[in-house]
């Protein structure tokens, strides 16, 4: 059974990120609230994006599905994440049409 955690300390910059209603409670296992990891280099990121339970879940069945990758949600939020960037940022927008272009998602099992 997955408990839902409330909203603790702010992880995601810019801090819009952080408005009410976004993120408020997680079911994703090993991402979240509930800590800020002591390797995560702010200043490495260049965007920050947060993704649903919902859309992170879709993504794991759809690897499952097509790829036949036994994964978890954290990695379903990784994938989901990837492809909105590619889809709705503009710079992610460029590089998903460049013609010869790769783009690598990790998705790490531990």
């Amino acid at each position: 059974t997955y408990t839902h955690l409330q909203k603790g300390s702010v992880l995601a910059l810019p801090e819009s990120l952080n408005a009410d209603g976004k993120g408020s409670s997680y079911i994703v296992e090993g991402i979240g609230y509930d800590f800020i990891p002591d390797v995560l280099a702010r200043a490495e990121v260049d965007v920050w994006l947060k993704t649903s339970d919902d859309e992170s879940f879709a993504a794991v069945r759809k690897l499952m599905r097509t790829e036949g990758l036994l994964v978890g949600g954290s990695r379903g939020s990784a994938l989901s994440g990837a492809l909105r960037w590619l889809k709705d940022d503009e710079q992610g927008k460029r590089l998903a049409n460049t013609k010869g272009a790769n783009v690598v998602v990790l998705l790490p099992d531990g």
